[in-house]
C-alpha cells in the first residue's frame, strides 16, 4: 500500500503527483523499507545503503532525490519495470521539486550550499551523484552502455569512459565536462555518444536507459570476449532474462550473433570468462568450477592435468594468499600442476599465457584423482 498507480503513473501514497501525474516509471519514491537489499558500492566509489527507511517530509532535496531511486521499491515492482542501473538517484526538474513541497527559495539555497547539483538548466541531482551521471545529464542525455552496466555490477572492459545516450535530433548538446555547446558529431575525449533509437524506451529511468539497450550498446562497443564477459555476469546476477537476451541479439549485428552460444554463467569473474574463451580457441578440453575433497573449488582443470586459478586484484590479501598456498600444496600432492594467473597476464598477455598452458599440458600426465 506504499505506492499508488493511476493510468500507468506511479506515486507514493500520501504524496502529490510529480508534474501533474508522475513521470512514467521514472518518478517512483521508495518509502517502503527494504531491509533485504545489501549495501553496495557504485563504480564511482559511492557506497549506498538502500535499506534506508521512510522519506522524511522535513528532509533536504538532496536526500529526497537519493530516496527517489527506483530500485528501493519492492522487488516485484522492480522485476516488472526492469530498471538499470541500481545506483543512480532520480534526475529531477524544478517543477518536480516544487510539486513535492520544495519552494523555489529552498531549491536555490540547496544549489548554493552544494547539496544539490544543477548540471544543466532545469535538471537537478543530489550532491554525491556519480560523475558519469552528472556528465550524462550535463550533455543532455542518459547513462548507457558499459557505464550503465558497470554501475549495476556487470563486468565490462573499461568503466572509465563515460557512455551517454542522446535522442537523435537532440538540440543543445553540451560537453559533458565543461557544459559548453558542442557539435553533435564532434569526438569527445573519454566520452562516447550513442544516437540510435532505443529498442525498449519504456525501460529507461530518468538517469539511464534500460538493461536491453545498455547491453545492445555494450555488445557492439566492446571487443567480443569482453562482450561475452558482460553477458556472463548479467545472466549470473539475474539482471537479464532469456527473453531479454533474445531481444538483444535480434538487434545486434549478425556478425555478433555467435556470442550467445558462448555465454556461461558459471564464470565467477571477468578473468574466468576471458581465460575460458582463450581455451576454447585453442580447443583445449577443460572443466570449469571443479570441486576437490579437502581442497575446495578450483577455477579450471585443463586436459585433466593442469589446474589454473585466475586471481583478480581483490584476492591478493595476506589471509587469502596463505589459504591459496595451502590449496596449491594439496593439489600438487594429488598429481596436478597448478598455474596462477593475474589480471595483467590474462588481459594483456594472452599469447604468453596460452603458450605456458599448452607446454604444461604437453609435459604433464593426466591425473585420475577422486573428486567430490
Amino acid at each position: 500500500g506504499a505506492i499508488a498507480g493511476v493510468r500507468d503513473r506511479w506515486c507514493p501514497v500520501g504524496r502529490p503527483p510529480v508534474s501533474a501525474g508522475c513521470d512514467r516509471r521514472s518518478r517512483l519514491s521508495p518509502i517502503v523499507r527494504n531491509s533485504s537489499r545489501p549495501q553496495v558500492s557504485a563504480g564511482s566509489g559511492h557506497p549506498l545503503d538502500y535499506s534506508a527507511g521512510v522519506v522524511d517530509d522535513s528532509g533536504s532535496a538532496q536526500m529526497y532525490l537519493w530516496q527517489l531511486n527506483l530500485t528501493a521499491v519492492h522487488a516485484s515492482l522492480i522485476s516488472m519495470l526492469q530498471p538499470i542501473p541500481h545506483l543512480y538517484p532520480t534526475v529531477a526538474t524544478r517543477a518536480d521539486l516544487v510539486a513535492f513541497g520544495f519552494s523555489p527559495r529552498q531549491i536555490t539555497s540547496e544549489v548554493k550550499s552544494g547539496r544539490l547539483i544543477r548540471p544543466r538548466r532545469d535538471r537537478y541531482l543530489p550532491a554525491g551523484s556519480p560523475p558519469d551521471l552528472v556528465a550524462a545529464v550535463r550533455a543532455g542525455g542518459k547513462v548507457t552502455c558499459t557505464s550503465a552496466l558497470a554501475a549495476a555490477g556487470i563486468w565490462v572492459q573499461d568503466a572509465s569512459r563515460v557512455h551517454v545516450h542522446l535522442h537523435r535530433g537532440s538540440s543543445r548538446v553540451r560537453d559533458p565536462l565543461s557544459g559548453k555547446p558542442v557539435v553533435a558529431s564532434a569526438p569527445l575525449r573519454n566520452f562516447t555518444l550513442h544516437w540510435k533509437p532505443l529498442v525498449a524506451p519504456n525501460d529507461a529511468t530518468s538517469a539511464s536507459i534500460g538493461i536491453i539497450d545498455a547491453m545492445i550498446h555494450a555488445v557492439v562497443c566492446q571487443p567480443p570476449d569482453f562482450a561475452v564477459a558482460s553477458l556472463d555476469s548479467a545472466v549470473r546476477f539475474g539482471l537479464i532474462t532469456p527473453m531479454q537476451l533474445d531481444v538483444v541479439f535480434f538487434h545486434v549485428p549478425a556478425r555478433l550473433h555467435h556470442l550467445r552460444e558462448l555465454i556461461d554463467s558459471r564464470s565467477e569473474s571477468i578473468l574466468e570468462t576471458l581465460f575460458r574463451l582463450q581455451l576454447r580457441r585453442l580447443r583445449l578440453p577443460y572443466a570449469l568450477q571443479v570441486e576437490f575433497a579437502g581442497v575446495g573449488r578450483v577455477d579450471f582443470v585443463v586436459a585433466g592435468r593442469v589446474i589454473v586459478e585466475t586471481d583478480g586484484a581483490a584476492f591478493h590479501g595476506a589471509p587469502t594468499a596463505e589459504r591459496d598456498y595451502d590449496r596449491d600444496v594439496k593439489l600438487v600432492a594429488l598429481g596436478y600442476l597448478v598455474i596462477r594467473l593475474n589480471y595483467r597476464q590474462v588481459v594483456f598477455e594472452p599469447e604468453a599465457v596460452m603458450a605456458a598452458v599448452r607446454m604444461a599440458v604437453a609435459s604433464h600426465r593426466p591425473v585420475r584423482a577422486r573428486r567430490s
